[in-house]
């Protein structure tokens, strides 16, 4: 099965890398690219999205208002969050919200990949740098 794949965000470097990235994987499909909250929530709707791979900081919609927005009403989406931030509140606040992964930026890509491979199969996963209580 191919991950259909949108990612959401506004930094030009990472979408760039991350396109490079995902075009390498032989099961990941590239469906498109928001810019922005409210075009991801309309995106991932249009392109039939499995995986949105969002950054945290984005304009005219937030990261956490189309996460909700995402669960409400397209709750079979699994989402990936990709953030600098590693405060352990902060991670937890989006998991609670219906995230499937929070990835650290400065991640290796490899984790990256595994990270959208295990929300596409509906588990869950957090960057190993980010202890989140659980065994």
């Amino acid at each position: 099965m191919t991950i259909r794949v949108l990612l959401a965000g506004n930094t030009q470097a990472l979408a760039q890398e991350l396109h490079a990235l995902f075009d390498r994987q032989p099961d990941i499909s590239l469906v498109g690219q928001a810019a922005d909250g409210r075009a991801a929530l309309e995106m991932a709707r249009e392109l039939l999205a499995d995986v949105v791979v969002m950054e945290i900081n984005m304009p005219h919609l937030s990261s956490m208002a189309a996460i909700h927005r995402m669960r409400r009403q397209l709750s079979h989406v699994r989402l990936v969050v990709v953030s600098f931030q590693s405060d352990i509140h902060y991670v937890k606040d989006f998991l609670r919200a219906g995230v499937s992964a929070y990835v650290l930026k400065d991640c290796v890509y490899e984790e990256l990949v595994e990270a959208v491979h295990i929300a596409a199969a509906g588990g869950q996963f957090v960057s190993p740098e980010i202890d989140i209580g659980i065994p």
